[in-house]
């Protein structure tokens, strides 16, 4: 399974750091997959109903998001970068200060689909087949 939205901004900010304080996307989306070692090929290989790539598409709301909160910005076309704003997130972070924002309405309904799925996937397994 796929990290959540709220799980893949700080590796983000991070491998930006480590980059220099900015990338573009195709040196990014490598060192982000590298920080979560459970995701699984088969994960990286899901694919959205348009073709794109779903694992790439989820980085990309990140930054999007992320580019809201003033933590990223994007100083030309293709390039990522860091702000001030999102370095003194990393720095507090690094102190021990502890993180509380409020969930998303997507990580909520990612929370409620996971759910939803499980719960189904355990009623069918719990099904027996009628006798013939």
């Amino acid at each position: 399974m796929l990290p959540r939205q709220k799980e893949i901004e700080l590796p983000l900010l991070q491998v930006l750091v480590e980059l220099g304080g900015q990338a573009t996307p195709k040196q990014v989306y490598p060192l982000v997959t590298k920080k979560f070692p459970m995701i699984r090929d088969e994960d990286l290989a899901e694919t959205l109903q348009s073709g794109g790539n779903k694992w790439t598409n989820r980085i990309q709301w990140v930054r999007q998001r992320l580019v809201e909160k003033g933590e990223l910005d994007s100083p030309a076309r293709g390039i990522w970068r860091i702000t001030e704003k999102g370095q003194q997130r990393l720095a507090n972070l690094a102190k021990g200060e502890p993180e509380m924002p409020a969930p998303t309405f997507l990580e909520l309904y990612e929370d409620y689909e996971a759910s939803f799925r499980a719960g189904l996937l355990d009623k069918l397994q719990s099904l027996t087949a009628p006798p013939v």
